[in-house]
């Protein structure tokens, strides 16, 4: 391009973005839509979600008893993060917690001491247990209630063994517990810590400004329609310019207006509520190519619109249905299989994986510039599979659930290892293994029972705890022992809700289909990521009849009625033991979770053993499906029997292995 030609399309473009700007400022509407809305909405949401932490009320009724109700109160009231609000009845106080204005209430008995003296109830809570935070506040109410009462719970006994009142005993016990030192607790992070400044809001920063910078985008292409039925493009043409500077004059001018508008709601959204908006310049591109096909978008709404008022009424409602394709109002993970395929094709969805990845995995310009910018000039290039995103270094991001989805779309195979220690742990994690479970195959790896019957939580929440001390890369998932969630939702949320808090896992498991789907849904919607496990069971081995194949024949039928259950109750994946390949490669087909097998056959989308099986540690018969790659079993024995034999014969310790 000459000089002359260039500066002649430099001026168009400066004259169309002061006519385009001056259309803004005159017009209150587009003002309106472009700079007040955005504000106010990210600011109400920033307000709502906008806090990183986790703090609630809990309200109670004033209560005449000065005892346990006031001492209560007021250990929940230094409890971090904790307020407390006083009601003076209970009609105030069940209004406060429909309103949803405290997370729970609690409602005291009138002899209140006296019952609980007695063992029996005598705070009623009430709680909505759908609304967020009911659960978190059911459980600082729960450790402050066991808390206050341990003296209370130690004194009954004490009167029970000796045969002295329980008035005597209660004082003793309170002078032992004032007198006991505080509980020294050492408190160390461990795995992947969030960062501090990515806020709630940062949830739904992202989808707004996608959203918002599409549709006013669109919008601009009424401003187009406008100046076309007004004569102003006719009368530029009758100047020194060419139709293409004309467009690339519009085209330009919507995109800094685009451009602009992103960097006012990521302003505002990094200075009023702290997000966090990743690489810099990562972001900086995102925001540029989704700018330009946003003002793209524009002009070919111009071009092909003849109405503006048409166009301006159109515009909001096409944008917020190809922004929900895209994933700006639920997360495409979400999506079945078929609705993801149509959302590849919405700029939205790229956008949104590019912010993901930027905000939420901590990636830079390379996890996003190629994509964008293929979309942005109409080339297909394909996503980079996730285990090549997050490769096996131990300085890399943590593997998440929502990679599990996206290697079955891509058609990566995931692996995964039981796993019970730090040592083993460190080694699998380094090796680039997707996920270690925590199995209660420790059982018979670990504590050597015939059967994985016997484990208990207790048993199985140290080794979970030093199998995520050791893991950088790899998801850490808790295996629920027999007997630990059986009993209803309730049950298996609370053991759900120990092994996360006490382990730090990043998922757990249970046994069972579609008869403990509600099990699955109660953790899931509390925030637990679940993995099911169907076909053998081992924990129901007895009611199995042994060690049997399971999906054969009308059973087929059956197991997929269960992976349906888990899945449809919000699993992430399911773990199909000892089915037939056939049986498995249809479920694994009919499902958009992974399927993970173990003993299932090659078709389902990954793979999970237990290491001491196919490290050759296991001894006597082992299943068909395990594939030893190792004896180290064989080698340790060889190792153990030369040294006990150089110790005898007086060989070790040798004199380079003397101190001076």
């Amino acid at each position: 391009m000459s000089g002359a030609r260039f500066r002649t399309a430099l001026a168009a473009v400066r004259s169309f973005t002061r006519v385009v700007a001056r259309q803004i400022v005159g017009d209150r509407v587009t003002l309106f839509f472009l700079v007040v809305l955005p504000v106010v909405v990210i600011t109400v949401i920033g307000l709502t979600f906008g806090s990183a932490g986790s703090s609630f009320d809990i309200g109670y009724v004033r209560s005449a008893d000065d005892g346990f109700p006031a001492r209560l109160v007021e250990r929940l009231d230094d409890a971090d993060g904790v307020g407390v609000v006083a009601f003076d009845d209970a009609d105030d106080l069940r209004a406060a917690v429909r309103r949803q204005t405290v997370a729970l209430g609690l409602e005291f008995a009138d002899d209140v001491d006296a019952r609980l003296a007695a063992g029996e109830p005598a705070i009623t809570v009430v709680a909505d247990a759908a609304t967020q935070g009911a659960q978190g506040a059911l459980d600082v109410v729960r450790a402050a209630v066991a808390a206050e009462l341990g003296p209370d719970d130690a004194a009954r006994f004490a009167a029970s063994l000796t045969g002295t009142s329980f008035e005597t005993a209660q004082q003793v016990a309170g002078t032992v517990a004032e007198a006991l030192p505080p509980l020294d607790v050492a408190v160390t992070d461990v795995g992947e810590q969030r960062d501090e400044s990515l806020s709630q809001f940062a949830l739904t920063a992202p989808q707004n400004l996608v959203l918002f910078v599409f549709i006013n985008a669109m919008a601009g292409g009424a401003a187009l329609v406008r100046m076309r039925r007004r004569g102003v493009l006719r009368r530029a043409l009758a100047g020194p310019v060419s139709a293409t500077d004309i467009v690339l004059g519009v085209t330009a001018a919507w995109f800094l207006v685009s451009l602009l508008q992103s960097a006012l709601i990521m302003a505002v959204g990094s200075i009023a509520f702290g997000v966090s908006w990743g690489d810099p310049i990562g972001a900086f591109l995102l925001a540029v190519v989704f700018a330009a096909v946003g003002a793209g978008a524009g002009l070919l709404v111009g071009a092909v619109g003849g109405d503006e008022d048409r166009v301006s009424s159109i515009s909001p409602p096409v944008g917020i249905v190809l922004g929900a394709l895209g994933g700006c109002m639920v997360p495409l993970e979400i999506f079945p299989d078929a609705m993801r395929t149509v959302s590849r094709l919405v700029p939205h969805s790229w956008a949104m994986t590019g912010w993901e990845r930027l905000v939420f995995d901590g990636e830079g310009v390379a996890a996003i510039g190629p994509t964008g910018c293929a979309y942005a000039v109409g080339v297909t290039i394909e996503e980079a599979p996730y285990a090549q995103n997050i490769p096996a270094d131990e300085s890399l991001k943590r593997v998440r659930i929502r990679h599990f989805r996206r290697a079955k779309q891509q058609g990566i195979k995931i692996t995964g290892l039981t796993s019970y220690d730090f040592l083993s742990a460190s080694i699998f994690d380094r090796a680039g293994i997707d996920f270690l479970l925590v199995g209660d195959s420790a059982g018979n790896a670990v504590f050597g029972y015939d059967t994985t019957l016997p484990v208990t939580n207790d048993e199985l929440i140290p080794l979970c705890r030093a199998v995520v001390r050791a893991v950088k890369r790899a998801l850490v998932v808790a295996d629920m022992p027999f007997g630990s969630y059986e009993v209803g939702p309730d049950e298996a949320l609370h053991t759900a809700i120990r092994f996360m808090k006490e382990t730090g896992a990043h998922a757990v498991k249970l046994e069972g289909g579609a008869w403990f789907a509600p099990h699955v849904r109660a953790m899931v919607q509390a925030g637990v990521p679940v993995v099911a496990h169907i076909g053998f069971t081992p924990q129901s081995e007895h009611g199995l009849g042994g060690h049997l194949i399971q999906g054969r024949g009308e059973g087929a039928a059956a197991l997929l009625e269960d992976a349906r259950a888990v899945e449809e109750a919000g699993a992430f994946a399911v773990v199909l033991e000892m089915v037939p390949s056939a049986v498995a490669a249809q479920v694994t087909k009919a499902l958009s979770i992974p399927t993970i097998s173990v003993g299932a056959g090659p078709d389902c989308d990954g793979q999970l053993m237990v290491w001491t099986d196919w490290a050759g540690f296991t001894t006597g018969r082992i299943p068909r499906f395990v594939k030893q790659y190792a004896q180290i079993a064989d080698v340790l024995y060889d190792a153990a029997v030369a040294y006990r034999e150089d110790v005898e014969a007086s060989v070790y310790p040798a004199p380079e292995h003397e101190y001076e």
